[in-house]
């Protein structure tokens, strides 16, 4: 009977131990599913699907450049060019004799026949300016003479000079103005008449005060 209860006991042992065995053992896969369905599952879990990869790189980002035609030109420096077809209007009428020129002007000019190599090539009226002109060529250079009634400067030479030049011809007081010992441009004034003389080239200071000189004779009452 001892021994009867002894095997008992040793079986039901033995059957203990082995169902503790089975619980300490790693998980398995599930019944009837193989080793590479599941290693394929474990990969689809992991990589990303290649439709949204795609997506996110047609995205812009806030670094790309922006598209070229929406690009701005540049607004160009610097003042505008002007109107080229804006002209001021000439107030200056030419004639061919003088006689006509003094018509126009309603007053006389006495000026020379020639002034040094310069010979007199026209006379020319601003009959809304009461101003009366001759001209003088030689080559290239030009004097201009002028005449006008009132007490301004008529001469229309704005350009600055370094040497002005004070000085009484004919008891008239006459201001030049130049460069160095060469003068450009004379003005003075007679009777209530305003006078000039403008040179485009320098000429001699001697040379300029005898034209000056010249034209108040001419003028003299």
């Amino acid at each position: 009977m001892k021994k009867w209860i002894a095997l008992t006991l040793a079986l039901l042992l033995s059957l203990s131990l082995t169902a503790c065995g089975g619980q300490s053992g790693t998980a398995t896969p599930d019944a009837g599913q193989s080793e590479e369905q599941a290693d394929a599952q474990t990969d689809e879990s992991t990589v990303e699907p290649a439709d949204e990869q795609t997506a996110d790189a047609d995205e812009p980002t806030d670094n790309a450049p922006a598209d070229a035609d929406a690009t701005l030109p540049e607004e160009p420096i610097g003042p505008a060019a002007p109107d080229e077809t804006t002209q001021i209007a000439n107030p200056f009428v030419d004639y061919a004799a003088y006689e006509e020129a003094e018509a126009a002007a309603g007053f006389a000019f006495g000026v020379p026949e020639e002034i040094g190599n310069y010979k007199k090539t026209a006379y020319r009226v601003a009959e809304n300016m009461s101003l009366f002109e001759v001209i003088y060529e030689h080559d290239a250079a030009s004097l201009t003479a002028r005449k006008a009634p009132g007490g301004w400067n008529i001469s229309g030479d704005n350009n600055q000079y370094t040497v002005e030049v004070a000085e009484t011809l004919e008891g008239v007081n006459v201001t030049c103005w130049g460069e160095g010992d060469a003068l450009f441009l004379g003005m003075w004034t007679v009777d209530d008449y305003s006078y000039s003389l403008g040179a485009t080239e320098s000429m001699e200071r001697a040379d300029f005060l005898g034209a000056v000189e010249t034209i108040i004779a001419l003028n003299a009452a």
